[in-house]
């Protein structure tokens, strides 16, 4: 699942930086830049070229979403895994309009995060399903 997935964490929280660090470590995904704000994370993100990034949305109020449209534009092979406080259907809809691979709570746990990972790593979607189906009602005209 984790080979050769390289990943660059920012949070402005140092304690959830390294517990998700940890996490990510356990199941062999190698973190090679931790950031405390979104600015220093595309700074990080331009000179490693991490596979994935895995941003705070809600962080700098709501500055996660700008940098997950930049790293979009300007890194080809680097996903954005925005990771939201408490997840909503704005906030998944937000993450794609901007370009992200995926969007998910921070309650998700580790397993959860470690699949969204992967799988944004792999260039698929990682988005809860409920609220990627809730989120697709308001795109999708209902049939009746």
């Amino acid at each position: 699942m984790s080979d050769g997935v390289t990943v660059l964490l920012a949070d402005a929280d140092s304690e959830a930086r390294a517990s998700v660090r940890r996490s990510l470590e356990s199941v062999g995904m190698h973190v090679v830049a931790e950031a405390g704000d979104t600015e220093e994370a595309v700074e990080l993100a331009l000179e490693f070229r991490p596979t994935v990034c895995v941003i705070d949305l809600h962080a700098d109020d709501r500055s996660g979403l700008g940098a997950a449209a930049v790293l979009a534009r300007v890194l080809d092979e680097t996903n954005v895994v925005l990771l939201a406080d408490d997840l909503t259907i704005a906030d998944v809809l937000d993450a794609v309009r901007v370009g992200a691979a995926g969007c998910l709570s921070k309650l998700a746990g580790a397993e959860a995060l470690a699949a969204a990972i992967a799988a944004a790593a792999a260039g698929e979607a990682a988005f809860p399903r409920r609220e990627l189906r809730q989120a697709l009602g308001f795109l999708v005209p209902q049939v009746a």
